[in-house]
């Protein structure tokens, strides 16, 4: 972090000094933060105090990290003289060369670095899902003559220490977005590589890439003619990968997000025309958002219109939509709210996903990825932010951008339900991500979003405050990621207390607690406040800092009444009795009541023995 445009990285370490319980957490966790330039930290022939950091991108495994570096330089030219009085001047030429260079994510050391000849201009970077390939994109420009520059290459990042990154790939990429970054999308395994182009989506062998000819047919590329497709996402299937597509609405022709399966790179070749798995069709929607589950089981899309036909919504309007992969299933979700949809977010397991909608106080509802169904309802609040932790057991709900920061926390319980396990109060914060460790959360304030107040907070899993590190600029503020299997899958720790609008005894975060509103005295006394109920709750207790008004039935957590109904529907059909004629009927028993009634049975067939034998004398 720095003053101006200016900044270098910094290397955050926690650690908790206190002991840990038997139930694998801390009880009174106290967080020491030592910071250091990560310049510091690099050999000093390779670090130059004219550098600037632009990025920092991860592997999966948290190994390598890559940043995009730029460095400037200044040359004095020769003096020159005047007509007038024979003066001097002097100017002063600024150049800068663009390198992206290669750091060790254990001891942040540099490994390599990719020479500027090759990624002048560099603006992004991206890992491949195995950390095999590096995609770097360059602003290109057209060159004199018409020719187009190839601004996007992938690097092949070597396994050994003293090889140097190669270029395996390059193509033009001609319009950059942010959101659809990155445009080169590989498999779980990086054995094939999307990418989606005007009309086709074109599947590279990533073990052996060819480049691409423009305006030339190649033969040696597995290629699908979609024509309009407009977005592609590439699943993470680790069995059976298949790719998202959504073409526009044109023409009266209703928009869709269709689903195909990944061709076989190594015996398809040429262009075809493939038939949709799953397909979708819908009115009124320009722009999607496809999320994939994390086992590529199934597909949520999220459509945007700018125009809300209801002229309920100055933003537009939002839907969203369910898809299997398998096309068994394609529906739109039922939500119980009006109103936008503010966020939707997979459970790392792929069983359940949770969404955030409806105007403010916004609901949160959690659904069953096989059905559809919803089966649990996390309330109404300030929320529009969900974020799982890694393992899926905890569940973080939150109000960040116009909202003041209200964070609640839920635990997933095995029966499916959610308890809450505490609150606090994340103002002005800008991203929210748990740790690898799925323990704490990290928020952070972050420059251009918001030039002041920058710094990060680090949250226990049930709302206290652990640290909070102030910066004059911040940037980026990041975990750095963990090889998964790293942590065990741990709940609430037993002496875990819950901590109520972020404040415990002894926590950092101790909020004091506001003095109630005036009531007039003549509205003194009355039943339920009514003077100040309709400008919503400003006290510390359950988080809930916002002036929207809440009601106590949407506030309330618990299980959706058509899944309860569904669940007592089947328990009374399992226990129906079939009746079938001249047969003794079926009686459904315990073990407990099977083994009474042959202790009675028993006892009067012995009975009944005594009789006879008595007769019988």
């Amino acid at each position: 972090t720095g003053g101006g445009l200016r900044f270098n990285i910094v290397s955050d370490a926690h650690k908790n000094t206190s002991s840990s319980s038997s139930g694998g957490d801390d009880i009174n966790p106290v967080v020491e933060t030592s910071v250091q330039p990560r310049a510091n930290q690099i050999s000093s022939s390779t670090t130059n105090s004219s550098e600037e950091y632009q990025c920092i991108e991860y592997t999966r495994d948290g190994s390598l990290f890559a940043s995009i570096v730029t460095s400037s330089s200044s040359a004095m030219c020769e003096n020159s003289e005047d007509e007038s009085g024979g003066q001097t001047t002097s100017k002063t030429n600024k150049t800068s060369k663009t390198n992206v260079v290669l750091f060790d994510g254990e001891t942040n050391a540099e490994v390599t670095r990719i020479s500027e000849r090759f990624v002048q201009g560099a603006s992004c970077v991206a890992f491949s899902n195995t950390g095999k390939f590096l995609s770097i994109y360059r602003k290109g420009a057209n060159h004199a003559g018409g020719t187009k520059e190839k601004n996007l290459s992938v690097w092949e990042i070597p396994s050994k220490e003293n090889d140097e990154p190669k270029k395996v790939f390059e193509c033009f990429q001609k319009t950059f977005v942010k959101q659809e970054w990155p445009y080169l999308q590989f498999s779980k395994d990086d054995k094939v590589c999307a990418r989606c182009v005007t009309n086709e989506i074109q599947f590279y062998d990533a073990e052996k890439f060819e480049e691409e000819k423009e305006e030339e047919e190649t033969s040696s590329l597995a290629r699908y003619r979609i024509p309009g497709v407009a977005l592609a996402r590439l699943s993470m299937s680790e069995t059976k990968p298949t790719v998202g597509v959504f073409v526009p609405e044109s023409k009266g022709i209703p928009g869709s997000v269709r689903i195909y399966e990944v061709p076989d790179v190594k015996k398809e070749k040429g262009v075809s025309e493939p038939n949709a798995v799953a397909r979708k069709s819908f009115f009124r929607i320009s722009e999607v958002d496809l999320k994939w589950s994390p086992d590529g089981s199934a597909l949520l899309v999220c459509g945007y219109c700018e125009v809300d036909a209801s002229n309920k919504n100055y933003y537009g309007e939002s839907s969203l939509h369910f898809l299997k992969a398998d096309g068994s299933l394609d529906c739109k979700v039922d939500l119980s709210k009006e109103g936008p949809v503010h966020d939707a977010q997979w459970s790392p397991t792929s069983e359940n996903f949770a969404v955030c909608y409806g105007f403010m106080p916004a609901k949160c509802t959690i659904f069953d990825a096989k059905k559809c169904v919803a089966t649990y309802e996390l309330g109404a609040g300030p929320h529009n932010t969900i974020r799982w932790n890694p393992f899926g057991r905890f569940i973080m709900l939150a109000g960040f951008g116009n909202l003041p920061g209200d964070v609640k926390f839920y635990h997933r319980l095995f029966d499916g339900k959610f308890k809450l396990m505490g609150s606090c109060r994340a103002a002005c914060s800008v991203t929210a991500e748990w740790s690898p460790c799925g323990r704490r959360l990290l928020t952070s304030t972050v420059a251009p979003r918001l030039n002041v107040d920058n710094g990060f907070k680090i949250w226990r899993y049930n709302g206290e405050l652990l640290a909070h590190v102030e910066r004059e600029k911040l940037y980026e503020a990041a975990w750095r990621p963990r090889k998964e299997g790293a942590y065990p899958s741990l709940g609430i720790s037993k002496n875990s207390k819950r901590v109520e609008g972020g404040s415990a005894s002894g926590s950092v975060n101790a909020i004091p607690e506001k003095p109630a509103a005036f009531v007039p005295p003549h509205l003194r006394n009355k039943s339920g406040g009514s003077s100040t109920s309709g400008m919503g709750s400003r006290s510390n207790s359950g988080g809930n800092f916002s002036l929207a008004t809440v009601s106590a039935e949407e506030a309330r957590a618990g299980k959706v009444k058509a899944a309860v109904d569904n669940i007592a529907k089947k328990q009374q059909q399992s226990q129906q009795k079939r009746v079938i004629p001249g047969a003794e009927p079926v009686v459904n028993e315990t073990a407990a009541q099977k083994k009474n009634r042959k202790k009675a049975e028993a006892r009067r067939a012995k009975k009944l023995a005594e009789e006879m034998e008595a007769k019988n004398k």
